[in-house]
């Protein structure tokens, strides 16, 4: 089987990326990912430098999957929306 460049594998991760967060369940686990990776809160821990570092990892997880599926400010937004109903609609933590 002949190799494929690099470029094209690219292309390949990026269309799964965007097939598996465009379902309904891919959504849902994006705003778990966005949510529980600190995109949306602070990183910087108090009382320890390596807790902060170790959030900035999974943050950059989580901003690394946004950058792939391009995600814009305005989609952003309405991706948080979505969320923040989701966890209303199921839990009771708001």
């Amino acid at each position: 089987m002949p190799k494929k460049k690099a470029s094209v594998k690219k292309l390949d991760i990026t269309s799964d990326y965007k097939t598996v967060f465009s379902s309904e369940a891919g959504k849902r686990v994006l705003w778990d990912i966005i949510r529980n990776n600190y995109v949306l809160d602070s990183t910087f821990c108090v009382s320890s430098e390596h807790e902060t570092i170790l959030r900035e990892g999974h943050r950059n997880s989580a901003l690394r999957i946004m950058s792939i599926l391009q995600t814009d400010e305005k989609k952003l937004l309405e991706q948080i929306e979505e969320g923040f109903n989701y966890d209303r609609e199921y839990t009771d933590e708001f």
